[in-house]
Parts: structure tokens; sequence; C-alpha cells
């Protein structure tokens, strides 16, 4: 995981949060959004040998239908300071090979920087979306549903 200073990761954890609200309004029944902001562990993927915490995990929340606990989506919120090679590394391609979208959220102006990244590994994003803080609000525009690239 790339390395924030107090400032990137206040922002960070605050982009998290406001995610996990968007993801919420759309969810059909039954699913839940948890968050991993900074060192928190609350929601994983993959194996109980290998577990990685995404920042955002939307989860099947119904016991009733078999997929209880199962990803249904998982988000990675990166600040400008992580948006870097080794993030795609020790991170992206870890997520991309778990069976759910993947959403990669960047800071608004790093999209392109992102889509090159992306394309210099097989990492699979299912959509790509930035962001932008103006003052106490944070705004969500999706930039490109992949892999148009």
């Amino acid at each position: 995981m790339g390395e924030r200073n107090a400032v990137t990761q206040s922002e960070h954890d605050r982009v998290v949060r406001a995610w996990a609200q968007v993801l919420e309004k759309g969810l059909s029944g039954g699913c839940r959004v948890s968050t991993n902001p900074g060192t928190d562990r609350r929601a994983q993927v993959g194996s109980v040998h290998a577990p990685r915490f995404p920042d955002v995990v939307v989860w099947r929340a119904e016991a009733g239908d078999g997929r209880d606990g199962t990803a249904e989506l998982i988000a990675e919120v990166e600040t400008s300071d992580t948006l870097t090679d080794s993030e795609v590394t020790s991170e992206w391609s870890g997520y991309a090979r778990v069976p759910a979208p993947f959403y990669l959220v960047v800071p608004e102006g790093l999209e392109i920087k992102a889509i090159h990244l992306l394309r210099k590994t097989p990492v699979r994003v299912s959509q790509l979306w930035s962001y932008r803080i103006e003052g106490h609000e944070i705004m969500f525009t999706k930039f490109i549903a992949l892999p148009a690239i």
C-alpha cells in the first residue's frame, strides 16, 4: 500500500466514507456496504490465507440465497500520492482477481495517469471514477467504464 501523509490520509478516509454513501444509495435489497479506511480491517475479500482489504466492499448479506458474505463489488480509493506503480502491483492486481466488479476512484485530473498505470499491467478494472473536493462536499464523476482502454 502506498504511503500517505496525514493530510492525504484524512482526504482518503473522507472520500472512502462518501463513496460508500454513494454506493449505499444504489443498493438493492440484501446488500451491505463496509469500509476499510486507513488501517481499519472490517471487511475482507479473498481467501483466509491471503485476505485483502479494499477500501469499500459491497457484499451480499442475505443468508437465504446461498451467497451470504459474497463480495458484489469492491472499490479502491487513491490519492495523488498513492497513484503509483507499486500500488498497481501490491493492491490493484489482487483486487482485479476477485470475482466481483472492481471500481477505481482517483482524484480529478489524474484519470489519464490511472489509465496509463492500468495499461502497463493486466489489471481488470470495471469502472474508473474521479472525485473532487469542494469545501465540505465530495463530488464523483464516472470517467470511463472499462475495458474500454
